[in-house]
């Protein structure tokens, strides 16, 4: 085994306060729709006319109106790519190993990158479709959508936004890969991450929490 992949990354920025970030720099409308997903998905049970502002201070994403935590500014920045230029998916097809067919970088809010990097992936990828006399016809897709949705949504939640590099999801000819930044986490070696059985200690747990509430993860 590789043994920088035995190297562990003790840090978790999600909880810290972004410098200069304010209240204003918020969206509260992304809060809202937060709320509403989280209670429809039985996550939460939010008053949805309760203040957005009032529920972000109770869950802890942020301190204060000047106080704004990293989580909070990824989640629900106006432009969370102004101060965290890294924060984005950079998705592309290749053919031919240096070929780029079609490519996109998507950005925004972190959430909403996860269905829009799947889209980039049913755009580019094969789907036949049987009839079998059902009402709907079967499709099957190059690679399980279930399974791709989950990887890049991981990616997303998981990787280490301290780092200088967006993630990124390639498409060649024989395989889809999705690369997400950083190290493992805290003090699990690979044998406990290998280990399906193994207490989860998520990275960017403020993240972890909302992608949760929404039914992303």
């Amino acid at each position: 085994m590789n043994r920088s992949f035995r190297k562990i990354s003790t840090k978790t920025i999600s909880v810290e306060v972004v410098p200069g970030a304010t209240k204003d720099d918020l969206d509260m409308d992304a809060v809202r729709e937060y709320m509403r997903i989280a209670v429809k998905c039985k996550r939460r049970d939010f008053d949805l006319d309760e203040d957005p502002w009032r529920i972000l201070l109770k869950i802890g994403l942020v301190e204060s109106e000047d106080e704004i935590t990293r989580a909070a500014y990824l989640l629900f920045a106006k432009d969370p790519q102004e101060k965290f230029g890294q924060a984005k998916v950079h998705a592309g097809l290749v053919r031919g190993g240096s070929l780029i067919i079609d490519n996109r970088m998507i950005g925004g809010r972190i959430y909403k990158q996860v269905d829009e990097a799947l889209s980039f992936v049913q755009r580019d990828i094969k789907v036949r479709f049987e009839i079998s006399g059902k009402a709907a016809r079967d499709e099957y897709w190059d690679y399980p959508l279930d399974a791709v949705r989950e990887t890049i949504a991981n990616a997303v939640c998981h990787r280490d936004y301290g780092i200088g590099n967006d993630i990124q999801l390639k498409i060649s000819e024989d395989q889809l890969s999705v690369w997400s930044p950083g190290l493992l986490p805290f003090d699990a070696p690979m044998e406990v991450i290998m280990n399906p059985d193994h207490r989860s200690h998520p990275r960017n747990r403020l993240i972890a929490q909302i992608f949760f509430d929404m039914g992303i993860i």
